[in-house]
């Protein structure tokens, strides 16, 4: 899932040489005509080189982040996510093997190939926020959102990565609301209409969050919908959730407020060298069409 883009798009101007020459008058009469150069032959065009479609070291996603592997939270298959500044390149691990990043280059700004430079030998992760986004509210300097899959759709999710705040530079007075986006996937399923019924679908969302840093408190609420064209979705209610920010940490933890049975969890931390964003997990149960269902999935947010 992911906001619009607005694709960049360049043009090459080739300027070509105007070769002139000119003959002078009131030479000598009677004298020869000085003899014309033979043109010189021209050197065979060279094939231009084919364009690359993708580039492991012109990536942007976070604002200027140091060697490091990324806090993460994943919604379907595992996800992990690292960077080396001496490179500037970053690596992603699913299948228990680290694999680069390639910005891809005919694409929108965020979308990546995961393990190779063409799109054959590919799998896609897609950021719908990096620091440099075009769209403002998918604007994150220390955190992102991606979504992911290995190409053959048996391995597929949603991750969101990010620099933690360290333990020191957390508030200890004070309060901050944050607000951003959910994404993840439920187990009620939509009708697709001549597509059939569709499980699983996508989730998506906003959240909105206070924390109050001098109580080591925190509140908000998680609005989600099912993220298809669809003739028909399951409703999914505004849940409400409380918890805590952990002492000395960055860390936050919580609960939905529900009395429907099944997992039930708000997980995540404080990301940037002052609080100024946040990442984490969710799911909850809920009630639709008569049956207990689940939502789960990850959350990005910013300070407001």
């Amino acid at each position: 899932m992911r906001s619009a883009y607005h694709a960049k798009s360049c043009a090459v101007a080739v300027a070509g040489s105007l070769l002139a020459s000119c003959g002078g008058a009131g030479g000598p009469i009677g004298s020869a005509p000085s003899p014309t150069a033979a043109a010189p032959t021209p050197a065979p065009a060279s094939s231009p080189s084919p364009a690359p479609t993708a580039s492991s070291t012109q990536l942007t996603i976070l604002s200027q982040p140091a060697t490091q592997e990324f806090a993460s939270y994943s919604d379907g298959d595992p996800m992990r996510v690292r960077y080396d500044a001496g490179s500037n390149t970053y690596e992603v691990n699913y299948t228990d093997a680290w694999q680069k990043l390639f910005r891809y280059l005919r694409g929108y700004p965020g979308e990546f190939l995961i393990g190779g430079a063409t799109v054959e030998a590919s799998s896609g992760f897609g950021t719908a926020s990096t620091s440099d986004s075009a769209v403002a509210e998918w604007r994150y300097q220390y955190s992102s959102l991606a979504t992911w899959s290995d190409g053959r759709g048996q391995r597929r999710g949603h991750v969101v990565f990010g620099t933690a705040t360290p333990p020191t530079a957390v508030p200890v007075t004070g309060t901050a609301t944050y607000s951003g986006k959910v994404v993840g996937t439920t187990s009620a399923s939509a009708d697709g209409g001549g597509w059939g019924i569709i499980e699983n679908p996508t989730v998506d969302g906003t959240i909105a969050m206070e924390v109050d840093f001098g109580r080591g408190r925190l509140a908000g609420t998680v609005s989600a919908g099912v993220y298809c064209d669809c003739a028909s979705v399951p409703e999914i209610p505004r849940m409400t959730f409380d918890g805590q920010l952990a002492s000395g940490a960055a860390s936050l933890s919580g609960r939905f407020a529900t009395d429907v049975a099944g997992a039930n969890s708000f997980e995540g931390l404080l990301a940037g060298p002052a609080a100024q964003e946040a990442i984490g997990g969710w799911a909850f149960p809920f009630v639709s069409g008569g049956k207990v269902e689940s939502a789960s999935g990850v959350w990005i947010a910013r300070k407001d």
